[in-house]
């Protein structure tokens, strides 16, 4: 995923502000089921918020749930702010 500008990433924050999660990630932790869903939805929207339930914490770090999400989605994560995510795909980045 190519470098976002640092008024892109205020600009996509703005806009996440009203969005809801749309999914949560829960003590079962990152299933391929859970990675289709939350690609399905970047897909379509480009921008979303997920939710990372503190289960998932207790085995893995902040940073490796973002490494996680960023290289099997290739996607951005903007904002990881208490345990909400923000995550940006631009439509035509996918491989």
């Amino acid at each position: 995923m190519e470098q976002l500008t640092s008024a892109l990433v205020r600009e996509l924050k703005t806009t996440a502000h009203t969005l809801s999660p749309i999914t949560n990630i829960g003590k079962s932790g990152f299933s391929d089921t859970v990675f289709a869903e939350i690609d399905k939805h970047l897909d379509k929207r480009e921008l979303i918020k997920i939710k990372v339930l503190k289960a998932v914490l207790e085995t893995m770090s902040k940073e490796e749930v973002v490494k996680s999400l960023e290289t099997r989605l290739q996607c951005a994560v903007i904002a990881y702010t208490g345990n909400i995510l923000i995550l940006y795909r631009a439509h035509g980045t996918k491989d």
